[in-house]
């Protein structure tokens, strides 16, 4: 199960239908979209020269500068909302799509980047720096420093980086052995998260880097094809928290649901604890007899059972920055 979950992470794709926005046609008849299968653990600047090569016979200009400015820089938007770059396509997808569909239909624009919704782009080099500094913001979660990722040489990151442009599982990859996390791969980038030496400790401590989107919807989840598209980044709540993973009662796992309850309580509480709640309108049976939840939780495109174990979760379903992205769709007050 975990080799099939890792590979599910890894070698995920979302199939993308991607269509040049109409007001920036500037020939007839007007171009097809483009259709693309995107690592869920990419970004979608890194599809953009792709797209820009499909349109640009179809707009009126297509600058090709690697440091745009910010009326020139190729954007995406779903459904009227523009798409924040540094965050992975698989978490945009899983947020924004509480019924998946397939393709995703996105709009490309080519001006008018929202600079003032949107973090300032400055080329392919600002998802790189963007990643490195999740990367070094797991790091810190995990062993309390950035050493390991401060200390690699120019050619080591740009190998790491090339892994993730080309949609490629990069090669600090983590196992769990006899209950301690430990490095599988004897290289500079195998140790570059969690370090040889770091590993009991990292066993002792149980951080676990994870970001959260919370969503909160009006009107319920029963129909999602109803559901009012988000419309402002104002609508979406997102959490970073190192959970540390608790010792529990022998013969008990601190799960999934024990991490989402001690992160976000006001939605989550133990189904134990109020035995009438659990009616035939919730949703607990969904998710595990452990936790008592009205929402819905997707990682990585999968809806799991609260019972997981939480370790479980962080070493087979985290992105390839190590940290764990949970979308939680909440129901509005």
């Amino acid at each position: 199960q975990a080799m099939d979950a890792r590979r599910h992470v890894w070698e995920g794709a979302i199939p993308i239908s991607f269509q040049l926005d109409p007001s920036e046609i500037a020939t007839a008849p007007a171009p097809l979209p483009l259709l693309l299968m995107a690592a869920r653990n990419g970004y979608l600047p890194l599809l953009a020269n792709r797209i820009r090569q499909y349109f640009q016979n179809a707009v009126l200009s297509s600058p090709s500068s690697s440091t745009p400015s910010s009326d020139q820089i190729l954007w995406f938007d779903f459904k009227g909302l523009p798409l924040k770059w540094h965050i992975p396509t698989g978490v945009l997808f899983d947020l924004l799509c509480l019924e998946p569909q397939r393709p995703w239909d996105l709009t490309v624009h080519f001006r008018g980047y929202p600079s003032e919704m949107m973090a300032p782009y400055e080329g392919d080099e600002a998802v790189k720096w963007s990643f490195m500094n999740t990367l070094k913001e797991a790091s810190y979660i995990i062993r309390g420093n950035t050493k390991n990722v401060m200390d690699l040489t120019q050619n080591d990151q740009n190998n790491l980086w090339s892994s993730i442009v080309k949609g490629l599982r990069p090669v600090f990859d983590v196992e769990t052995i006899s209950g301690i996390w430990k490095n599988t791969i004897a290289s500079q980038l195998s140790l570059l998260v969690l370090g040889e030496s770091k590993a009991s400790q990292v066993a002792r401590n149980g951080k676990v880097p994870l970001r959260l989107y919370v969503r909160a919807v009006n009107g319920g989840l029963d129909d999602p094809f109803s559901l009012a598209p988000v419309k402002s980044w104002n609508e979406v709540m997102i959490l970073t928290r190192p959970v540390e993973i608790l010792r529990q009662e022998e013969g008990l796992a601190f799960t999934l649901g024990d991490a989402l309850v001690k992160v976000l309580p006001q939605y989550f509480g133990s189904s134990s604890e109020d035995p009438e709640h659990s009616s035939s309108d919730s949703r607990v049976d969904e998710y595990g007899p452990g936790v008592q939840f009205d929402g819905t939780v997707k990682i990585q495109g999968i809806q799991p059972n609260l019972d997981l174990p939480f370790d479980w979760v962080a070493r087979n379903l985290a992105g390839q920055e190590h940290f764990t992205h949970v979308c939680l769709w909440v129901p509005g007050k």
